[in-house]
């Protein structure tokens, strides 16, 4: 298991938290992504990874499965 934020980066833009999370997986392994945001009441709100992570994502071999939680806070998926 690995956490991620978004990180903010100076005059090099954000990355992702997908993608922090990513950078720590092992090659030799097979993992699922949960991604999840928290509202400041605590609540799940929606948290599909962007385009441009989930084309990136695709392309790693280890990943099956992105979870994420949708507009009504439960968990959806796209399999890779």
């Amino acid at each position: 298991m690995s956490t991620g934020k978004t990180q903010y980066g100076f005059n090099r833009g954000t990355v992702h938290a997908e993608m922090t999370v990513a950078r720590k997986m092992r090659r030799n392994k097979t993992y699922d992504l949960y991604v999840c945001r928290l509202s400041a009441k605590d609540e799940f709100v929606y948290s599909k990874p962007c385009d441009r992570c989930v084309s990136t994502l695709k392309n790693l071999r280890q990943l099956r499965y992105i979870y994420y939680t949708n507009y009504d806070g439960e968990f959806a998926v796209l399999s890779l």
